[in-house]
């Protein structure tokens, strides 16, 4: 098998250059999608509890009061996964919302220097989201993290493309001629 020439090699490797950071990107990506057949837990989306948290203002107090309390039952609840943790009350923190908004399918209960919980609506019911993988995936904040690393690594690869090109550019001028050996 011959062996590929130079200029397929260097194409082959650009290519991979510049897909790399993407293919990166894509992997969290990926396994947000292939968590979500087993992130929430069917024992949580039961009529009653579908009912019960049918608006993400009643999500909201359940997990202050789970929180208050630390009753892991009713955050598990709220979470719609399972919790095996304890859960330590948090009674030092005022989780009286002064900003509540829409943040694309999520909605927000924050108070500034305090708390900030987001909330999703899943199957029916609104749940806890916590600032996790998937969160951070179906906000957009991963892309705009990742987005600010990807230019910069674009950035070192066009300056040691420039080099390469430089250095090659000055071997040729200064290169003798085939013909000027005689």
């Amino acid at each position: 098998m011959t062996p590929l020439p130079a200029y397929v090699r260097r194409r082959r490797l650009f290519i991979v250059l510049v897909l790399a950071p993407w293919l990166l990107y894509a992997l969290p990506a990926f396994y947000v999608g292939l968590e979500s057949f087993w992130r929430f837990d069917p024992a949580y989306f039961t009529p009653e509890l579908v009912a019960r948290y049918a608006e993400p203002d009643r999500a909201f107090q359940d997990w202050v009061t789970a929180l208050r309390t630390g009753d892991a039952t009713l955050y598990s609840q709220v979470r719609g996964r399972r919790w095996d943790g304890a859960l330590t009350p948090r009674t030092d923190v005022d989780f009286t919302p002064t900003d509540v908004e829409q943040v694309g399918s999520y909605w927000r209960f924050s108070r500034p220097g305090a708390f900030t919980a987001y909330f999703e609506q899943v199957n029916g019911r609104w749940v806890y989201a916590p600032n996790d993988w998937r969160f951070r995936v179906y906000t957009g904040e991963l892309l705009g993290d990742v987005l600010t690393a990807i230019l910069f690594y674009y950035a070192i690869i066009a300056v040691m493309a420039l080099y390469a090109w430089m250095r090659a550019r000055r071997q040729l001028r200064t290169a003798t001629p085939p013909d000027s050996r005689r």
